[in-house]
Parts: C-alpha cells; structure tokens; sequence
C-alpha cells in the first residue's frame, strides 16, 4: 500500500498560516480583551450614530454630501466635516461645522457653508 504524500513544502507553509490565523481567534467568538465595551467607548459610539442621523433628517441633507459625511465627537458635540453644492452651478465647498446634538438636526446649507438654521 503506498504511502500518502505529504504536501510539499509551499502547501505546508499555507496551512500553517491557516492555523496560525484561526489560532489567534478566541474561541467561541468570544472577544479577548474583555466580554464588553467601557462605557465610554459605548457613549461614543451612540453618539456619533445620533448625530449622523441628526444630520440625515436636516435639511443640509438634500444640498450636501451623506457619502462623504465626516461624524466625529468632540467635547460632546457633533463635528461634521463633508462637501456641499455652492449657489454657483457645479461649484463644491469643503465645510466643517460643530454644534450640539439638537442643532445638528436644524443644519441648512448656505452657499456651500453648513449652518444652522436658515441662511
């Protein structure tokens, strides 16, 4: 009976990356470094969820980009960075604002520049 061939040494060094990768999982999809978030990093993230769909629900929405929406937090505000049509034709600006969670909501563009309220 011939002996089973044993994968060359290629075929060796991919299944050992294999293994070496499903190693370094937990197992069960258990997370490593701890079961759940800090409450902080919680906060956070609820955060910028609420204030992207602050921003989602304003007015800004229709004149300015969602696509390249840039939501970040910043001493418990919303920061909105993204680009917004100009009254010119085919002109863009590059606009960043920061405002509370509730003006978030009532942002208008004005001419390229997102504000809060109307122009």
């Amino acid at each position: 009976m011939p002996k089973p061939k044993l994968p060359g040494i290629p075929g060796l060094c991919v299944l050992l990356g294999i293994a070496l990768v499903l190693a370094s999982f937990p197992p069960g999809g258990a997370r490593a470094d701890s079961e759940t978030e800090t409450e902080t990093e919680a906060t956070v993230e609820a955060t910028v969820d609420r204030c992207r769909s602050a921003i989602e629900s304003s007015s800004a929405r229709f004149t300015c980009s969602m696509r390249r929406l840039g939501v970040s937090v910043v001493n418990e505000q919303c920061r909105f960075k993204t680009i917004c049509a100009m009254n010119q034709a085919f002109s863009n600006r590059i606009t960043s604002i920061t405002v509370s969670l509730e003006d978030a909501s009532r942002l208008s563009n004005c001419n390229g520049y997102l504000t809060v309220g109307s122009c």
